[in-house]
């Protein structure tokens, strides 16, 4: 199958392509390699491949990149770019010869310079997006419905969440720039005030998380704000892990297993599924798509070999449960 119709606003550039029945969109995170002279993990290489295997199959039509997209202390300059992600994510693969890949900052990328990573916006093969700290991915459906996803900073939005190398944990104790992180809670909010069908944030914290990281961001705006919109839901990495877990009607997503290991599990609320150190086997790393048709938008995961392991049931578009859609 090939790749449904769409159109990005953030950057004003309309991306067409021809149309489907399924509209296949991958998520993953924590994915960057591991250091300057290793730009790629032998995990995140298996990943990659898998996820190679799923977009040539379904003709997915993008991915969405969320954060820790270079490892362990971000980027200065942009040479690690041609190795860590246009060979990584190479166009001999069928699957990712034209596919856009939409990127936002984790707590790693904030170590080095952001802006390194901003600047590489629609260069190289042209497939990395990434204009701004805070920006919007709107696509038009083969079926006509509307697709949002509001892709934000939430290491500028919360503070700093980190693991050391000992396996203590920092815990994001709020921004360091309270004037900066209010405009962009104003920009995610004016973001989620939308008429689209399907309704997503996406960032490098979770809202809801068993593994070790925890919940990062069930203390702020970002929980009220879902349910304010109806949104559909919320889709992170940051705990090397992955989960489905359901809250207030909604899907969140915790697709962090893309380079460096696993991370251990304990239950929380919601938990529909998860894949962790406690249960992973011989699995080698994973990621998560949604999968939108006619009976609504449900999340798959899938192992590195590209291998289905979980998915969702379906949730309707947002017209089913009360918003005005035109």
């Amino acid at each position: 199958m090939m790749r449904g119709a769409s159109v990005l606003i953030a950057s004003g550039v309309a991306l067409q392509s021809n149309e489907t029945s399924t509209y296949s969109v991958l998520v993953l995170g924590d994915w960057g390699g591991s250091s300057d002279s290793r730009p790629t993990t032998s995990m995140e290489t298996a990943v990659i491949s898998g996820m190679a295997n799923v977009a040539s199959s379904k003709g997915s039509a993008m991915t969405l990149l969320l954060g820790d997209n270079f490892y362990h202390s971000g980027i200065k300059n942009s040479d690690r770019f041609d190795a860590g992600f246009e060979k990584a994510f190479s166009t001999s693969k069928s699957g990712f010869k034209d596919m856009p890949f939409y990127a936002i900052a984790g707590n790693h990328d904030h170590l080095g310079n952001v802006k390194v990573q901003i600047d590489y916006n629609g260069k190289g093969s042209g497939r990395w997006n990434f204009p701004d700290y805070d920006y919007t991915v709107d696509k038009t459906l083969p079926d006509g419905k509307k697709l949002r996803v509001c892709m934000f900073d939430s290491v500028k939005n919360t503070g700093l969440s980190h693991m050391f190398d000992n396996g203590t944990m920092l815990v994001a104790e709020g921004p360091t720039d309270l004037q900066a992180a209010s405009v962009s809670w104003s920009k995610l909010e004016s973001c989620l005030n939308s008429d689209a069908d399907y309704l997503f944030t996406a960032a490098h914290y979770p809202a809801y998380s068993g593994c070790q990281h925890g919940s990062v961001m069930a203390n702020t705006q970002l929980p009220d704000l879902l349910t304010k919109y109806n949104a559909h839901g919320h889709l992170a990495g940051h705990d090397h892990c992955m989960q489905h877990i359901e809250r207030d009607g909604q899907f969140h997503v915790v697709a962090g297993a893309g380079s460096d290991g696993w991370y251990s599990y304990k239950s929380i609320s919601g938990a529909q599924w998860y894949m962790s150190s406690n249960n992973h086997g011989s699995v080698t790393g994973g990621f998560a798509e949604l999968e939108i048709t006619s009976s609504g938008v449900k999340v798959i995961f899938y192992d590195n070999s590209g291998q289905q392991i979980h998915a969702s049931g379906a949730k309707a578009p947002r017209s089913a449960f009360g918003v005005e859609v035109v």
